[in-house]
């Protein structure tokens, strides 16, 4: 745990004094993208989902082209080629490495294209979504890289270019068609035109309790849509979620932020629909399928990296005075949710961290595998009694 909320303090100490500078590279940039990298290009039977990528894996190197093994889980088709591709080359540890060298270039590109600082953005993502997406969900982790190369091409208006590169995401992973909103501009500039309300009637539904997410999972299953339903089937066997402090809480921060952007950004291009158009997605599912957390979660996956923009563009429109305190703020707030996430039960298969760096040089293995087990037969065992 100590070592995670050291690298979280580390990345906010070298991001913070680099807000009252121009240059947006430099020791801080280098730092934070050599720390994020390190992490999860080298991370050994660490995290929740390593386990199962490592049997289909090892399935899909055993197997000849197109031979889908049926011990193991089903997968897209696009993860199921890069599997097949990497296999003949490279051991699981090595996918791992570039799985997680793809997604650092992906992330630090995103925030220097837009204009960002890329410190910032990689301290504010390693605090609330770095360990379920980037050390927890693989194929989504490769789906949200992709949908970032996306939001960059349709940026700069390169359509079609943003599309392909949207269906190639949903190539890895098909909870990217959640994405699909942040690209139709129109409805987003009417959103944020009358943002108090949406804000409202979010806050309001929300109280009120009555989420849509049963409803919305049950029709999805009974669609008969390939691989999608059987998929939404297996969801609805974890159960669904209840409101909390922590959510509401979140929630409500979300807002403040959608009206920060509101009062704070006054030129809105497309660039700024786009950023804010995630937001906005993201407190719609969280305000109306509060019940189904898994598919709000997923979608916050891609929103952390457009609030760590906004984040900025905020940032950069404050007198110093105020920058240093609402960028204070944030580093806390952001710290409080990395304590959150590492002290909670469900961190075990990620405390502590092991390296293959480290189990090259010593041969020592660790208990992540056991720790991993563990963590299975503890949330199937949970799933159980909630039944």
């Amino acid at each position: 745990m100590f070592f995670y909320l050291g690298i979280g303090f580390l990345l906010w100490a070298i991001t913070i004094p680099g807000l009252f500078i121009k240059t947006k590279t430099g020791i801080s940039f280098f730092l934070a993208l050599f720390a994020f990298w390190l992490i999860c290009a080298f991370r050994f039977e660490t995290g929740f989902d390593w386990m199962v990528y490592e049997q289909y894996y090892n399935a899909i190197e055993n197997s000849g082209f197109m031979e889908f093994p049926q011990d193991v889980v089903s997968m897209e088709p696009l993860f199921y080629l890069l599997n097949y591709l990497v296999s003949r080359v490279g051991n699981f540890q090595f996918f791992l490495f570039l799985v997680g060298t793809f997604n650092t270039y992906c992330a630090c590109r995103f925030f220097y294209r837009f204009d960002s600082r890329v410190s910032l953005g990689l301290a504010f993502v390693f605090c609330w979504v770095y360990f379920p997406l980037e050390m927890g969900t693989i194929r989504q982790s490769i789906a949200v890289s992709i949908m970032l190369l996306s939001m960059e091409s349709f940026v700069f208006g390169r359509s079609k270019k943003a599309f392909f590169g949207f269906f190639i995401a949903m190539g890895f992973q098909y909870s990217a068609l959640m994405y699909a909103p942040i690209f139709f501009l129109r409805g987003i500039r009417y959103l944020i035109q009358h943002i108090w309300i949406y804000i409202a009637v979010c806050l309001i539904f929300y109280s009120v309790g009555i989420g849509s997410g049963q409803i919305a999972l049950g029709l999805g299953a009974v669609a008969n849509i390939p691989f999608v339903s059987e998929k939404l089937s297996v969801y609805a066997g974890f159960g669904f979620s209840q409101r909390s402090i922590a959510g509401a809480g979140y929630l409500v921060l979300n807002c403040m932020l959608l009206g920060l952007a509101k009062l704070y950004i006054k030129e809105i291009t497309r660039r700024e629909l786009v950023l804010v158009g995630a937001l906005i997605c993201l407190i719609g599912a969280q305000s109306f399928l509060f019940d189904f957390a898994l598919i709000w979660n997923r979608i916050q996956y891609l929103a952390c990296f457009a609030q760590a923009v906004i984040i900025y563009d905020i940032l950069r429109r404050l007198q110093v005075p105020g920058r240093a305190v609402v960028a204070a703020s944030v580093a806390v707030v952001s710290f409080a949710s990395l304590l959150f996430f590492v002290s909670a039960g469900s961190a075990m298969p990620f405390t502590p961290y092991q390296s293959y760096i480290n189990y090259v040089l010593t041969n020592e293995e660790g208990d992540g595998r056991l720790r991993a087990q563990q963590y299975y037969e503890d949330f199937n065992a949970a799933n159980k009694v909630s039944e």
